[in-house]
């Protein structure tokens, strides 16, 4: 049969695919799988496919199955055995390393991530899919696996648009970046991606910002994005901020309007839609049945959409090895901080000053800003006023009481300490800073604000934030070593922090992330905060509560109450995150009397009525995830409402009745979108495991034990309870180099070894000495045309356990052929790409008709051949009767293509007869 060839010009061996004979045979043939030549440079690669190679110019190869037949012909079983043996582990290992998990990448899929790609990937009622997995669960690079997945998938351009907010557009185009797709940026400040509909890019990043501006007769934004395209790939990033309140969908702002667009016109109509969140319902139920209507318009009822939606917490996470993957967080009672009567005094006025216009909605909102701000700290107060002020026609240079305000707030917002009056004025007049709120218009009686704005800027002289301060700074005293972020919500109080900070721990012990930030600036804060010599605390305001990873500390404040409780989640899920080794700390701090801590001791309260039986441990994760389903319309009425002390009875019964619907809402969104997680069944693995890969290396690479490495991983202890860290033997190698290496993930909790040794590499078979000693195993570099057979004993009681474990059949007890062949994949039409690799294997016995065996069994089979003793003597004719037939039989078999499925390019690995012996 003519199936393999050796080419001296295109390397061997080779399949062939094809025969065309015009007087002169000659052959299309093809290359081992692509994965054998990893680490190879062009030039010392076979060509994968040769066109009409002439056949004098090849060598016909015999296949193992007729070289075992034509035993006795002087065969030297112990040599051939043992190269058919090592041939088989190696091509068995890429072959069944499926999802590349022994390889070392970049980025490495965590099988949470993998997991849901290949459910996305090859699931057809998923082309439109919201995934809203929980904050930190890395959705960013599911979206960019899904999106290389898709691309290896085809050989056309994959066109993809990916919508971000604005802030976020450079993380997500690195992420994307370590997966190896580059996507084109398209935001205010860089330009390099093209929109156009006929010759624009295929692979876009776009700032949402940008998208749905545009100005009456001037630019139009939205009009450039909603008709590029077409798309085949449409991701919208934290979708969330898609806005249609009404019940029937009819009052959608631009972000909503933009993307119904896209989804409706310019998506392909085999095209798939990702939306990703981890906060979905944000408390309103109309806005969310909006956003899932874009995954199909006819929805009626949320649960419709239950198939659509990937909803996974933290706790669910495990590992490759089905251990736990983060840690639990411990989520303190707040923190109350007794201000100076003076303080509260200032609130009471502030109040007062707001209420007359409160009666409207925009009255009350700007009333609720000012309260949260002078909550903050004096400063975001008195900064607050100032606007107000200067907004409202007052002007320094008439008003004593205004420029002193002015004065007190220097620097402000990293101006000169001396800046003058009129400068700072402009300044404050003219900013409009990312981090700001919209501050509504409105009427504000001057003596009083001029009032306000004096006591205000009496506190700040009076240092009157040292109240709160003296709370973080015990926590960093009473945890040396460790680092902490600190979040806060106005510009000056971030500020402020920052500054007091510096005081007493130096200037380099700060980091900050505020809004406006330029690209450089803001990753050098965070890179030196990351650093383990680095800045010791990172202070952030809202706008590093997206897009940043932070797991380096386990600590982090809430210096002030943002009253939308969905701000407090992204927060904390910036330190957990993967990565993270102990359990997270979050505090927050409370004016103690202030509105804020009534409304949420009584929220506290109702909700430990409702659910009992929770854990103490658990019951400020809960209280968490209820808050953030309560409508943040609601709650800010509470917090804003005319009695600024104790809720009245209606106010406490309102609250009651929101606790108990934002818990209702939490526990059917649980039951009904977590339980979906069943049908995200872990990722077949295949049949490999990390014994496998080191096996390989103990035998064929030349490696050394190297003693005395630990890694650290998660451990359950019982159901429910917090991981522990916990340390276990990490197996190590020395190469001939000298280099040490380490396999397998560590979780991403770190690796540890002996007083001066060198940290273990990460290696993989993609390293360059496993590469190799994966070539020389298959016979490339060497005497790789010969592709004999061999014929092995095995121990019976191995065996025969095999046979009683049903791994193999029973008849196979006395011995049986095992036969091993690599079927490559390569696209119809082309042939340009590959598209698949496998490993197909039988066993035969005389007499019996031949078994195709499982990948496990196969595995089961290639382990217990790991130490060959080879047989000195041929075999007898009759056990090996019918061989090269059925070889034959099985290989044409395995040629049959269709043509709009794969071809497969047929090379037979190893034909070894397993005896007891």
């Amino acid at each position: 049969m003519k199936l393999l060839v050796a080419s001296p010009k295109a390397g061997s061996p080779r399949s062939i695919l094809t025969e065309l004979s015009f007087g002169f045979p000659s052959f299309t043939t093809v290359s081992l799988p692509e994965r054998v030549f990893t680490g190879l440079d062009e030039a010392s690669r076979p060509q994968s496919v040769v066109y009409l190679e002439p056949e004098i110019d090849v060598r016909h190869l015999p296949t193992p199955a007729s070289v075992l037949a034509s035993a006795g012909t002087g065969v030297g079983w112990a040599a051939e055995t043992r190269r058919s043996v090592s041939r088989l582990e190696a091509l068995w290992l890429l072959a069944e390393d499926r999802h590349r998990l022994l390889d070392v990448q970049e980025v490495e899929p965590l099988a949470h991530q993998a997991s849901l790609v290949e459910h996305v990937v090859t699931n057809p009622d998923l082309r439109r899919v919201l995934i809203a997995d929980e904050v930190g669960l890395g959705k960013t690079i599911e979206a960019a696996l899904i999106v290389r997945t898709l691309q290896q998938a085809t050989t056309r351009q994959l066109r993809v648009l990916y919508l971000t907010e604005a802030r976020l557009v450079d993380n997500v185009a690195e992420e994307f970046q370590r997966v190896g797709v580059r996507l084109r940026r398209w935001t205010s400040s860089v330009h390099e991606a093209r929109l156009d509909p006929i010759d624009g890019d295929p692979l876009v990043i776009c700032s949402m910002h940008r998208a749905v501006f545009r100005v009456d007769g001037g630019v139009d934004h939205f009009k450039t994005v909603s008709s590029s395209g077409p798309w085949d790939v449409l991701i919208v990033d934290e979708a969330h901020h898609l806005s249609d309140w009404s019940p029937d969908g009819t009052d959608p702002q631009e972000r909503m309007r933009l993307v119904r667009h896209l989804v409706k016109e310019r998506l392909k109509p085999d095209g798939r839609l990702i939306l990703m969140t981890g906060t979905p319902h944000q408390g309103h139920e109309s806005r969310f049945l909006n956003v899932l209507r874009l995954l199909d318009p006819k929805l009626e009822d949320h649960r419709a959409s239950r198939g659509r939606i990937i909803y996974r917490i933290k706790d669910d996470i495990r590992d490759w090895e089905d251990r736990p993957l983060f840690p639990l967080r411990s989520i303190e009672a707040p923190t109350l901080v007794n201000v100076p009567d003076e303080y509260r005094e200032w609130l009471d006025e502030v109040h007062a000053l707001f209420t007359p216009g409160a009666g409207s909605r925009a009255g009350a909102w700007r009333r609720a800003q000012a309260l949260q701000w002078c909550a903050s700290s004096p400063e975001a107060g008195v900064a607050y006023l100032v606007r107000v002020a200067l907004r409202s026609g007052m002007d320094a240079a008439r008003h004593p009481g205004l420029k002193a305000a002015l004065f007190v707030l220097r620097p402000w917002r990293g101006g000169p300490a001396d800046e003058g009056a009129r400068s700072l004025q402009d300044r404050m007049l003219g900013s409009r800073h990312v981090d700001d709120e919209e501050e509504p218009d409105g009427e504000v009686p001057n003596q009083p604000l001029l009032a306000a704005l004096e006591r205000g800027t009496a506190l700040i002289r009076a240092d009157a934030l040292a109240c709160k301060m003296e709370k973080v700074l015990g926590w960093l005293e009473s945890a040396p070593g460790e680092k902490l972020v600190l979040f806060a919500q106005p510009v000056e109080t971030v500020y402020a922090l920052r500054d007091r900070i510096a005081r007493v721990l130096g200037a380099a012990a700060t980091s900050l992330i505020v809004g406006g930030q330029d690209d450089q600036t803001r990753r050098r804060e965070i890179q030196r905060f990351q650093a383990s010599d680095g800045a010791r605390v990172l202070v952030s305001s809202r706008s590093g509560g997206e897009g940043i990873n932070l797991q380096v500390s386990r600590r982090l404040v809430h210096f002030d109450v943002p009253w939308n409780p969905m701000e407090m989640e992204q927060r904390v899920g910036r330190v957990h995150r993967y990565g993270s080794v102990s359990s997270i700390i979050v505090h927050t701090l409370v004016l103690e009397g202030s509105r804020e801590q009534r409304v949420l001791d009584r929220a506290r309260a109702r909700l430990a009525q409702i659910a009992r039986d929770v854990d103490r441990d658990r019951f400020e994760l809960l209280f968490s995830r209820t808050m953030s389903l309560i409508p943040l319309q609601e709650l800010e009425a509470l917090m804003a409402a005319d009695g600024f002390g104790p809720l009245d009875p209606h106010e406490g019964a309102r609250l009651d009745a929101l606790v108990k619907e934002g818990f209702e809402r939490w526990h059917t969104t649980d039951r009904e979108f977590r339980a979906q997680q069943a049908s995200l069944a872990a990722l077949d693995r295949g049949p490999l495991d990390l014994g496998d890969l080191t096996a390989f290396v103990k035998d064929y690479v030349g490696a050394s034990p190297a003693e005395g490495y630990m890694r650290r991983v998660f451990k359950d202890v019982r159901p429910g309870a917090e991981p522990v860290l916990a340390e276990e033997p990490l197996e190590a190698f020395t190469l001939e180099d000298g280099t040490v290496v380490a396999f397998g993930r560590n979780g991403g909790v770190g690796v540890a070894g002996p007083v001066g040794a060198r940290v273990p590499r990460r290696a993989g078979l993609n390293d360059p000495a496993i590469a190799a000693a994966v070539r020389r195993a298959v016979g490339l570099g060497g005497d790789g045309e010969v592709l004999g057979g061999g014929s092995c004993l095995v121990q019976p009681s191995r065996l025969g356990e095999l046979v009683s474990s049903g791994v193999i059949p029973a008849d196979f007890r006395s011995g049986f052929v095992f036969l091993a062949y690599v079927v490559r994949e390569l696209e119809a039409g082309t042939l340009a790409r590959e598209v698949g690799t496998s490993l197909r294997c039988w066993g035969f016995r005389p007499g019996i008709a031949e078994v195709a065996l499982t990948p496990r069994q196969a595995a089961a089979l290639v382990r217990l051949l790991r130490e060959p003793r080879p047989r000195k003597n041929a075999p007898a004719t009759g056990e090996l009767a019918g061989l090269e037939a059925l070889d034959e039989r099985l290989i044409a078999s395995m040629r049959l293509g269709q043509p709009a499925r794969p071809v497969p390019a047929v090379f037979p690995v190893a034909a070894i007869l397993i005896e007891p012996g």
